[in-house]
């Protein structure tokens, strides 16, 4: 009888995050695996179990549903102001009347591109956690 080797793929744990890296209306991963908006009444209580908490990874769903639309090649782009585009391919790149911009640090949390979103539009990246698929349809607080 022959024997057959398993292979153990490895899952991938999503990052914990800083207290640098996270803002009022940051989506991120709680524990049980529960999508929760940072807001004002929870802050404190994230921040004092930040290392529960984890980075929410960026999927094609949640670029869909925050107003990216996809382009060639599997390249995603929104609309961020006056002819002026935010291009995501795992890196960011803003494209428009001034030429292009290159962001050279990779992107792979939904956090660091709301915040990236918000830096450069002074908005919110249109993105709720009833349409980021937590599976109530309902906030979740934390």
């Amino acid at each position: 009888m022959k024997r057959v080797l398993k292979r153990k793929i490895p899952v991938r744990v999503p990052a914990r995050i800083s207290e640098k890296e996270i803002r009022i209306g940051n989506l991120i991963l709680a524990p049980g695996r529960k999508i929760v908006t940072i807001t004002f009444r929870n802050l404190w209580n994230i921040l004092q179990e930040l290392p529960r908490y984890r980075s929410l990874p960026i999927t094609r769903e949640l670029l869909l549903r925050s107003g990216f639309k996809m382009t060639r090649g599997f390249k995603y782009e929104i609309d961020i102001l006056d002819g002026y585009y935010l291009y995501f391919t795992g890196y960011i790149r803003m494209v428009g009347k001034a030429g292009c911009g290159y962001m050279g640090h990779p992107i792979r949390y939904i956090h660091e591109l709301q915040n990236i979103y918000y830096a450069l539009t002074g908005k919110e990246l249109p993105l709720t956690v009833s349409s980021a698929g937590n599976g109530s349809g309902n906030p979740q607080h934390g």
